[in-house]
């Protein structure tokens, strides 16, 4: 069928093509790429481009590494089961036909809204060509650790500057904001009050838009960093002990109820994952009770403010204040994914229909957000493009969780933690998945591929390039 699509030529160059360039340089070039952007995922909106839309460096490098590890990226797909390359097909052809047959959506006097489904279905592009290339450069023989110490080493550098961050914002020290990207209100630039957190002193952000995007950060990452504890040199165990007690009093710092929450929930999840798999009747039962308490109080905590106050130390006003904002944006998600309903509006359009104008003298309308990618799936691409998510991301944990089940190494424990925590939290914010997480999943699936691929039929050896 191929060879009536593509003639016998275009296909032999093809292949030949792929075997010259899957060779040692392209597996290290790529794999040095890739850590290199998880090393400055920190820059979220420090150091960014403005090119009609905020270009971050992990965005850059990640891109350059799909591109340079595009055999790799393909190998990698090819070693995932069946249900996740299908899901993500469906992912990618649903986007594409929302971007066709969707109603593209304009507002009076609104700015960079043009070809904004162009670069949605790029950033969509690049985390599936992420995932693919972590998993494929793993398996062709490059070290996964190198991608955990760059993140971990990031980690720690943006920890260090949250902490100068909180006094640095009191006193008015230098560097206090290093931003240059818009703020989360799509209007402002640099420093912008967080509200108060900690004693009374304004909430840090680092190098991100928000509090609640700087503890996803923190939190996910430090999931990698106890993980790489375990098999730590005593001298580096030493090192990296103390950059988790900076990041534990930078996530602090943040004031951060979501962040917190959804640590404790993963937590207790991962505590009974591995109670089960250790085969512990009585602490799985116990840990999995408290686990469904968690999971049925956690809304309550979260939808009244006066309980979430006194655990992060920010004010009952201000709290309520962002619950507020967030139900209102949910219920005007329901409200505009109602016209279009199977296929939406088109990618990219759940932050022109969330428009909004700022309660500012002579500010213009600015893009809105649907505070989270379930709701800007519905507004993008309809029930399916929310199908096509649940079952990209249902495969994916369904993988880690038959991987732990079958007994893994702490790292993938880690992976998936980070996973876990990154994709919840990624989930009550903005409208598409940020560098990453699409970076987390990816070392979550090339550990937990390889450990389903020992458990299921005996060590393989590494797809080794060509010399």
């Amino acid at each position: 069928m191929a060879a009536r699509v593509l003639p016998g030529p275009t296909l032999a160059s093809w292949r030949r093509l792929k075997r010259r360039w899957a060779r040692p340089w392209s597996l290290e070039a790529s794999g040095w790429l890739v850590a290199a952007a998880g090393a400055l995922l920190f820059l979220d909106s420090a150091g960014t481009v403005d090119v009609g839309f905020t270009l971050r460096p992990s965005d850059v490098l990640l891109g350059a590494a799909s591109v340079v590890g595009l055999p790799w990226v393909l190998r990698g797909w090819a070693r995932l089961p069946r249900i996740l390359q299908v899901s993500a097909a469906a992912l990618i052809a649903v986007y594409l036909l929302a971007t066709i047959f969707g109603p593209a959506t304009t507002r009076p006097g609104l700015a960079r809204t043009s070809h904004r489904e162009l670069v949605y279905l790029a950033y969509l592009l690049l985390g599936i060509t992420t995932i693919g290339l972590v998993v494929g450069i793993r398996a062709g023989g490059w070290p996964l650790r190198r991608i955990v110490w760059a993140l971990v080493a990031g980690l720690f550098v943006e920890a260090a500057y949250a902490a100068y961050q909180w006094p640095a914002q009191h006193y008015g020290w230098p560097l206090h904001d290093i931003n240059n990207a818009p703020n989360s209100d799509n209007f402002t630039t640099g420093h912008r009050f967080q509200g108060n957190g900690l004693f009374g002193w304004e909430r840090v952000r680092g190098t991100f838009k928000e509090p609640l995007v700087l503890g996803s950060y923190l939190a996910s990452v430090a999931a990698l960093a106890v993980a790489g504890l375990a098999r730590a040199r005593p001298r580096s165990r030493r090192a990296r002990i103390a950059g988790l007690i900076v990041a534990i009093v930078a996530v602090t710092l943040t004031s951060s109820s979501l962040t917190w929450g959804a640590t404790t929930l993963v937590a207790l999840l991962i505590a009974t994952t591995w109670a089960v798999a250790s085969g512990r009747p009585r602490p799985s039962t116990a840990l999995g009770a408290v686990l469904a308490i968690a999971v049925l109080t956690a809304p309550l905590v979260f939808t009244h403010a006066e309980v979430a106050s006194g655990i992060t130390g920010r004010s009952a006003v201000g709290l309520q204040t962002t619950v507020l904002s967030r139900r209102d944006a949910w219920q005007e998600v329901g409200r505009q994914w109602a016209p279009q309903p199977v296929l939406g509006h088109g990618p990219g359009q759940s932050s022109v229909l969330m428009a909004y104008r700022p309660d500012v003298p002579g500010a213009p309308v600015v893009l809105g957000s649907a505070y989270g990618v379930w709701g800007s799936a519905l507004l993008d691409a309809g029930i399916a493009g929310l199908a096509a998510w649940i079952l990209l991301l249902g495969s994916l944990f369904a993988l880690a969780l038959r991987a732990l089940l079958r007994g893994v190494r702490p790292l993938a424990w880690g992976a998936v933690s980070a996973a876990a925590i990154a994709v919840i939290l990624g989930d009550t914010f903005g409208d598409r998945f940020d560098p990453k997480v699409w970076l987390l999943l990816g070392v979550m699936a090339a550990t937990c591929e390889r450990a389903g691929r020992q458990a299921g039929g005996g060590r393989q050896e590494p797809d080794r390039p060509a010399h």
